[in-house]
C-alpha cells in the first residue's frame, strides 16, 4: 500500500454475531407473550453473589466513612465550652452508625451463607505468630 493512503474498512457490522444476539434478545424482551409474569419471574430473579455482596458492603463502608468524617468535622467546629452535650450526642451517633452497619453486614453475610476467608485466617494466623515468636525467643536463650 502506497504511503499516505488509508486502508478501507469493511462494513461487517451487520454480520457480527454479538449484534445479532442483541437484536434477538431485544425482540424477545419486546414480546409480552413470550414471558409469563408471576411467581416464576420472582423465583428466577438473580441472587446476589458473595463478590457482589462484598463490593456493596465496601461501597457502604466508604459512604459511611465520608458521613462520619463530616460529623467529626461538625463536632470539631463546635465551641469547646458550652456544647459538651451536643458533642457527646454526635460521638454517640457516630458510634451507633458504625455499629449498626457492622451488625447489618454480618447479618447479610450469614443470611447469604458467606464467611469472609480472610477473617478466619487472621484469627488463626495471629495465634500462630505468637507461638512462633515465643518459640524463637526460647531458642535464642539456649545458645
Amino acid at each position: 500500500m502506497p504511503k499516505g493512503q488509508k486502508a478501507k474498512k469493511t462494513a461487517k457490522a451487520r454480520n457480527v454475531k454479538k449484534t445479532q444476539l442483541k437484536q434477538k434478545k431485544a425482540k424477545v424482551q419486546a414480546d409480552g407473550d413470550s414471558k409469563m409474569g408471576g411467581a416464576d419471574a420472582a423465583a428466577k430473579k438473580p441472587r446476589e453473589t458473595a463478590h457482589d455482596l462484598f463490593k456493596r458492603h465496601a461501597a457502604e463502608r466508604k459512604k459511611l466513612k465520608a458521613e462520619v468524617a463530616e460529623l467529626k468535622r461538625q463536632r470539631m467546629k463546635m465551641p469547646k465550652k458550652g456544647k459538651k452535650e451536643e458533642k457527646k450526642a454526635i460521638s454517640h451517633k457516630i458510634a451507633s452508625l458504625e455499629e449498626a452497619m457492622r451488625e447489618r453486614h454480618l447479618a447479610e453475610q450469614e443470611a447469604l451463607g458467606v464467611e469472609r476467608a480472610s477473617q478466619a485466617v487472621e484469627g488463626a494466623g495471629s495465634d500462630d505468630d505468637d507461638d512462633k515468636a515465643a518459640g524463637g525467643d526460647s531458642g535464642d536463650d539456649s545458645m
